[in-house]
């Protein structure tokens, strides 16, 4: 069964911004704009349904990561800042706690895209289940965050930004340390991946990890910005 083996040997590597790649992303979007539609209707029924994809597709992939076809703890227990997006969206949604909905926010509307848009899924082409599981985990981030601001009708607060990047830089050295400790590479801040991301045109390690960090701040201060100019209501 190549569509879930770790090693297929019928499925095409994935192609970066191949016609697979582009044709189930436009499809993901349409499907996630008809679910926040849907949403104005069937409110707590979209919710659920959020909650409980986040939650099997989260919990099957570290189980077929880490177990499937040999044991692989480092994917059991991914760190990466897009798993730790999926995490902290099942608990918005099972109990709204503003501080989480602050950082949320920021990793969903500019960590987790980075992930649809160069997923890294190297081995793991068309028609493979990984190749869905990846784009439509992160689909379903994005548009759970848009549920809960245009549904729920939710609002980053004046303390988001400060929230957003302190909470990210900590969780950064935390997983910084793990790296060293474990020789894992969860963010990529231990070594680039073999897979092509942004990374590789940020120059060598360790000099890549301080282009990212100013990327990281640059951005997530302009979307402070747009958040003040959009949600002139934001909470306090």
């Amino acid at each position: 069964m190549d569509i879930i083996s770790k090693h297929p040997e019928d499925i095409e590597r994935f192609k970066l911004f191949g016609n697979h790649h582009l044709m189930t992303i436009a499809i993901m979007f349409v499907l996630s704009v008809i679910i926040i539609l849907m949403a104005k209707k069937y409110k707590r029924s979209i919710k659920i349904y959020l909650i409980i994809s986040l939650i099997f597709m989260d919990g099957s992939y570290r189980l077929w990561g880490g177990f499937y076809q040999g044991i692989d703890l480092e994917v059991f227990f991914t760190l990466h800042l897009s798993s730790a997006a999926v995490i902290l969206t099942i608990l918005t949604m099972l109990h709204y706690k503003q501080i989480l909905f602050d950082v949320l926010v920021y990793l969903a509307l500019l960590a987790v895209p980075q992930a649809i848009i160069t997923p890294g899924i190297i081995h793991y082409g068309f028609p493979h289940l990984r190749f869905f599981h990846i784009l439509w985990i992160h689909f379903t981030v994005i548009t759970a965050v848009f549920y809960m601001l245009l549904i729920e009708k939710h609002r980053p607060s004046k303390q988001s930004l400060k929230r957003a990047l302190v909470v990210t830089h900590i969780y950064g050295v935390l997983v910084f340390i793990i790296n060293r400790i474990f020789d894992t590479n969860y963010m990529f801040i231990g070594r680039k991946t073999s897979a092509v991301t942004v990374i590789d045109y940020l120059g060598p390690w360790p000099y890549y990890i301080l282009s990212l960090d100013l990327i990281l701040i640059i951005t997530f201060w302009l979307l402070s910005l747009i958040f003040k100019r959009v949600f002139k209501d934001g909470n306090s």
